[in-house]
């Protein structure tokens, strides 16, 4: 198995598990042949919010993959991520807008390197709008789209606790997006295109 860490104009393969004792017993495998080669093949790691602690010893021990962990809402991070670890990207799914908009608030909350995965698509996303602003903010000098949800940019909502607008740029470090995407259905992308990893949507339905 052979996959790049950046993206290129090929879709890079990806390995697609569930957290299970069966997936540490193939991580392993996959991770010291990974140390052979001196590549960094790519995972994508559905949690099971069953085994906590089995989610994290998967990663914990095979360094050598570049894990993107799919995390739950409220996420259980374990007791020494601190700042995170190199090797791990913490991400959320984005299948449409709202699930767009609900994950970048989410994801500004975490620490450590994190990613947006917008496959498979029911609908367009634009990842330059800006954040929801609530009803109760509005009035004059509100920013931001005004069709309901949480406000991320007015600053009585900065004020209680909300994440500032940076924050939600920098919950973006990879973005996800199906092979064969068409044209318009995602916008507003990072300009680098490392930033920017593609995969085959049949993996993530056979998974």
């Amino acid at each position: 198995m052979t996959a790049p860490e950046t993206a290129a104009p090929i879709t890079p393969a990806w390995q697609v598990w569930r957290a299970t004792p069966e997936t540490l017993d193939a991580a392993r495998r996959c991770d010291r042949a990974a140390a052979l080669r001196g590549a960094r093949p790519l995972v994508l790691l559905a949690p099971d919010p069953a085994a906590p602690a089995l989610n994290w010893e998967i990663p914990r021990l095979c360094r050598h993959l570049a894990w993107h962990v799919l995390l739950p809402d409220p996420p259980r991070l374990p007791s020494d991520w601190g700042a995170g670890w190199a090797w791990v990207w913490l991400g959320a799914r984005a299948r449409d807008q709202r699930e767009a908009d609900a994950a970048r608030r989410f994801l500004a909350a975490l620490p450590g390197q994190r990613f947006l995965l917008c496959a498979p698509l029911k609908g367009p996303i634009d990842l330059a709008l800006p954040p929801l602003r609530c009803p109760a903010c509005a009035g004059a000098g509100a920013r931001g789209r005004d069709d309901g949800g949480a406000c991320l940019m007015c600053e009585t909502c900065l004020g209680s606790g909300y994440v500032t607008p940076a924050g939600l740029r920098r919950g973006l470090e990879r973005i996800i997006l199906p092979a064969g995407l068409a044209p318009g259905m995602v916008r507003g992308l990072p300009a680098a295109s490392r930033s920017i990893l593609f995969i085959e949507t049949d993996v993530l339905t056979a998974s």
